[in-house]
């Protein structure tokens, strides 16, 4: 840009200097990016046990000396004993939460699972079509084109912008890639599941006084299907992406 050489400084603020997003600003927008943020306004505060059942606003969590929200914390969120004053860092520890966090893996399930269900090829064969309805064309069957499109929206969903055709290509080769390492059959792993929701159902069914103190609602578990564990893991390294924690 020519103003590169007017004003390289950018000290007459003649473009938006990029900044990371505030710690609230993060944890909201893969609420929202997984169609689960509550935008309700008002209402008692939130304690901190209930970080990842509860999917209303970060700004409504208690934030004191005692109880702080570690995931908060952990990306420059207000300082109670300082006036909630806030600092801006950049630590190993930040890119550790985006790859390991309990609420990244689950709500980046739950987003490529709504991904998922907004493509085409989604509807299953057969399904009633409204009237007028455009049918799809036989050219989205071919899983390359499936891919691209998956791509396409999740960039669009998660970075707010279209992916590159050098991005583009390379999702598609991480798609292709996930899908060969998880292609061997994972019936054991859906045996287990299925004995692990009946253990659940169990314990639930027990009175109160049997079933002890109250447990937070379970992380999303990974798909079954080859295809849609290759699309959260992509989902997954899209929140990890410089992009998506920047404002520009």
């Amino acid at each position: 840009h020519p103003n590169q050489e007017l004003d390289r400084d950018n000290v007459t603020y003649w473009h938006c200097p990029p900044r990371r997003m505030e710690a609230e600003v993060v944890r909201d927008s893969v609420l929202a990016c997984a169609g689960a943020l509550d935008s309700s306004l008002g209402g008692h505060e939130i304690e901190v046990a209930d970080w990842i059942k509860v999917s209303r606003r970060s700004m409504y969590f208690t934030q004191h000396g005692e109880s702080q929200m570690l995931f908060l914390s952990t990306f420059d969120g207000p300082n109670a004993c300082d006036c909630y004053r806030r600092t801006s860092t950049v630590l190993p520890s930040q890119a550790l939460a985006m790859s390991n966090s309990e609420l990244l893996v689950h709500y980046g399930r739950l987003c490529a699972q709504r991904l998922s269900e907004s493509l085409p090829s989604a509807q299953p064969a057969g399904a009633a079509q409204p009237a007028g309805a455009v049918q799809p064309q036989t050219a989205e069957a071919d899983p390359t084109v499936v891919d691209e499109r998956f791509t396409q929206l999740a960039f669009e969903t998660l970075l707010s912008r279209p992916a590159s055709p050098e991005e583009l290509a390379a999702s598609v080769q991480f798609l292709d890639a996930q899908r060969a390492q998880l292609a061997t059959p994972l019936a054991e792993e859906a045996q287990a599941q299925k004995k692990a929701n009946g253990e659940a159902e169990k314990q639930a069914s027990k009175p109160a006084a049997e079933n002890g103190s109250a447990v937070d609602a379970a992380v999303q578990p990974p798909a079954i299907d080859a295809d849609q564990r290759a699309r959260e893991n992509l989902v997954m390294a899209l929140f990890n992406h410089n992009d998506f924690v920047t404002i520009r």
